[in-house]
């Protein structure tokens, strides 16, 4: 009779821990790969975004125009306009040095310092910089790079637009959502850019900061080496422990070894470890001694992913500190009111509904203070806050339920939807009737007296094809009613 082959029992130990430990190693492996690089990418690109978009928001844009122009004179002039794919030839050189005078403007200088200052606060920023795009050329020309001098785009450099963000050209405002990189002469990158509005709500400009991502991915393959190493050394481990147990084979405690491990659970981690801190193995012998390996095995592992855990948790505060600095910027700190940022995000989502059909009630109400110069003049600039404080208390009180913006030194917007612009006339009323009760007891310049015109635009979706054709309605009513109201108090003043 032929004889059968057997696989013996530590023949079976050794290849069920080797597979075992193979696809905890495999599955770990794939976890951590995959959730770091994830996670990693979009937190990156949440940072760049928050960072771009208060850069922009900050900026002094006067500053910035003086500069653009300077660059842009001697930009339209240059006959040769090498890109930085040229960076160092000789033609690249004589283009950029013709901008050597603009380092010396002073506005060029205080953006420069502006730019460094956020740099040197966000410790795992490459740069930031400012630039403006040639629409004509699908091109962008730096004005300001925070980065060191010798790794700084000079005054002027030109990069070509990639295809995916050409949409800025027929949308400034779009600006350059955070995307990836990986060029020769900047390295791999995660970029944002930003818009910078002028007083008149134009696009002037970008602002843009640069992540590097090669020491975070560095950082990142390492880890999962170093991860490797760990889980392939313990699975060595645990499979010559494995040997030595076949010699004092005790089933009953092998099957409860064999049923902990098979518990274990990547997607539960504390339960995993509880299942595994419950294990106890008392055969005082080298099955015992195999319980307590996988213990700590499963310890270690507990620990670096609590680890990566703690990691990601202090990401997320960094994260809620840049969300509080642009929740700053987005109010006006006179008033406590939304401010002009706030408001220009509410204007691109309102044309964003009409654009789509899906608008169908919206009123908007332009309120503006009388007689603000005239108090700054005679009783000071304290007054004139003063007065200003007073009728943003006065707005929202009857705006109650309604977002309030100051987007001006005197003009205030407030925008009307669901109850609020069924009850719009109601509440215009309102407001008509407690400016004029107190024009009525007091003198107009009185610093008891607050003196405001307002007046009321309301969509049609038959005429107006965006929010500026709304606005323009209430802009209209409001100096309609500005010039009733001067009428009056120059009556009762004369």
């Amino acid at each position: 009779m032929k004889k059968r082959f057997r696989f013996s029992i530590t023949a079976k130990t050794i290849i069920m821990i080797f597979v075992f430990a193979a696809v905890l190693v495999e599955v770990a492996m794939t976890y951590f790969s995959f959730s770091i690089s994830n996670r990693n990418r979009d937190s990156f690109f949440k940072m760049a975004d928050n960072l771009s978009a208060t850069t922009a928001q900050i900026i002094n844009v006067d500053d910035f125009n003086e500069v653009k122009t300077k660059v842009k004179s001697i930009y339209d002039a240059s006959v040769e306009k090498p890109l930085s794919d040229e960076w160092g030839s000789e033609r690249w050189n004589a283009y950029v040095a013709q901008f050597k005078e603009v380092y010396n403007m002073p506005a060029h200088q205080r953006l420069l310092t502006q730019v460094k200052k956020i740099a040197n606060a966000n410790s795992e920023l490459d740069c930031i910089y400012l630039a403006y795009v040639d629409p004509t050329q699908a091109v962008w020309i730096y004005l300001v790079d925070s980065a060191p001098e010798e790794d700084a785009c000079p005054v002027g450099c030109i990069d070509a637009l990639f295809e995916f963000n050409k949409g800025v050209i027929d949308n400034p405002a779009r600006g350059f959502p955070a995307y990836i990189t990986e060029t020769k002469e900047y390295g791999w990158l995660v970029t944002s850019g930003a818009p910078i509005y002028d007083a008149n709500k134009q696009v002037v400009g970008y602002a843009c900061c640069d992540y590097s991502m090669n020491a975070v991915r560095a950082s990142q393959r390492q880890s999962i080496v170093n991860l490797f190493i760990y889980l392939a050394s313990t699975a060595v481990v645990i499979t010559i422990i494995g040997i030595i147990v076949v010699n004092f084979t005790l089933i009953r405690p092998l099957k409860r070894l064999n049923s902990t491990a098979n518990s274990y659970d990547i997607s539960d981690p504390e339960k995993t470890h509880e299942n595994f801190e419950k294990l106890k193995v008392g055969t005082r012998d080298e099955l015992e001694d195999l319980s307590y390996s996988m213990k700590k095995m499963e310890h270690d592992v507990h620990q670096k992913i609590y680890e990566v855990t703690k990691a990601y948790e202090d990401l997320a505060e960094s994260q809620n500190e840049t969300r509080r600095i642009t929740n700053i910027a987005d109010h006006d700190s006179l008033t406590g009111l939304l401010s002009k940022s706030a408001y220009n995000r509410e204007i691109e989502g309102i044309n964003h509904e009409i654009d789509n059909g899906e608008l169908h009630h919206l009123g908007i109400v332009m309120i503006d203070l009388n007689y603000l110069k005239q108090i700054n003049d005679e009783q000071g600039h304290i007054a004139g806050d003063q007065a200003l404080v007073k009728l943003s208390g006065i707005i929202k009180k009857v705006f109650t339920n309604s977002p309030i913006f100051r987007i001006g030194g005197d003009e205030f917007v407030v925008i009307l939807r669901g109850q609020a612009y069924k009850k719009g006339e109601t509440l215009v009323e309102n407001f008509k009737k407690r400016i004029d009760e107190l024009n009525s007891k007091f003198d107009v310049l009185s610093p008891e007296n607050t003196s405001a015109a307002l007046g009321l635009g309301c969509y049609d979706p038959n005429e107006d094809k965006n929010f500026d054709d709304v606005f323009a309605k209430a802009d209209k009513a409001m100096y309609e009613r500005k010039r009733e109201m001067k009428e009056r108090d120059s009556e009762r003043r004369y």
